[in-house]
């Protein structure tokens, strides 16, 4: 899975961010992943949902951690959303990827295989990066960050019958937050 991600993310966009929301695009990365920040914060917004922060504190946040960002240059296709459960396995093999609706231009670490709690050493080799230095880390946070934030609205939106998932989310929202503040070296509250 991590070979086959490496070649998705091989394929250069035209611009950053989703390709529905022009809003969410942006010539440079940092940019795009703001309006996508803010977006997704006013999402929240609209269902009642209070994720434990604001966009004045994301904004600072990312501004001190803008750094990180600035090698990616590049707009590459990311799935971002390649879990288990899109992946379809026949006789020992991938025969199949689904679920393409949430893909866009980006940094090719917001693929779920990044995911800082759930790196699966396999798909890191496969891939072809197994360490990372700390801009790497840094965006990884980040890309967590906005995970959780889509997570923890989802089930409003779609109606789920229960709230696991906005739970499982919402409880690692504070400790991701205070990763990043960390990260940017603001001082925790």
């Amino acid at each position: 899975l991590g070979a086959m991600n490496a070649l998705i993310n091989q394929i250069p966009g035209p611009v950053f961010g989703y390709w529905g929301q022009p809003a969410c695009q942006s010539a440079d990365w940092f940019t795009a992943f703001g309006a996508m920040l803010q977006t997704a914060l006013a999402d929240c917004a609209a269902v009642s949902l209070d994720p434990g922060t604001t966009w004045a504190e994301l904004r600072c946040l990312l501004q001190q951690t803008r750094g990180s960002f600035r090698p990616v240059t590049q707009p590459r296709l990311v799935h971002w959303d390649l879990w288990d459960g899109n992946v379809f396995v026949q006789a020992g093999r991938i025969s199949g990827l689904i679920d393409f609706e949430r893909c866009l231009w980006a940094d090719p670490l917001m693929e779920v295989g990044f995911r800082s709690y759930n790196q699966d050493p396999a798909f890191l080799r496969g891939y072809g990066l197994t360490a990372f230095d700390c801009r790497q880390q840094c965006r990884i946070l980040w890309y967590d960050l906005y995970l959780y934030l889509l997570c923890a609205m989802e089930g409003r939106y779609r109606q789920y019958p229960d709230d696991g998932t906005e739970r499982w989310a919402c409880d690692h929202l504070p400790q991701m937050l205070e990763r990043l503040r960390h990260a940017s070296g603001l001082k925790t509250r």
